[in-house]
């Protein structure tokens, strides 16, 4: 295992391998702060996992970055506001999992 990666283990099972601390983020963090920080992660985590052949939930992300729900969710929607997409998985109402750009 490389300094900061993990072996994650998703809901449906398959590992993958992500980087929860890179290089950068203590730049990231002292020039940013701590919420541009998580930002960052989030979006590498849902890269990484991606050409993995995976795509994150927000359930996920939430435990990976040790914070809330809803805290991945306002994340996501200032992400969505700066144009940045990232890909996840989300719920459908049936419980079936699809893939999609969230609907913020």
């Amino acid at each position: 295992m490389h300094y900061g990666t993990i072996e994650y283990i998703t809901a449906e099972g398959k590992k993958i391998e992500l980087t929860l601390v890179h290089e950068d983020d203590e730049e990231v963090l002292l020039r940013d702060g701590v919420t541009a920080l998580r930002r960052v992660r989030l979006v590498r985590l849902c890269h990484e996992a991606r050409t993995q052949g995976v795509s994150l939930s927000i359930n996920e992300l939430a435990e990976l970055l040790v914070t809330s729900r809803s805290t991945v969710y306002r994340d996501l929607m200032a992400l969505k506001s700066m144009g940045i997409e990232v890909p996840l998985k989300s719920l459908r109402p049936k419980g079936e999992m699809v893939e999609e750009k969230p609907a913020l």
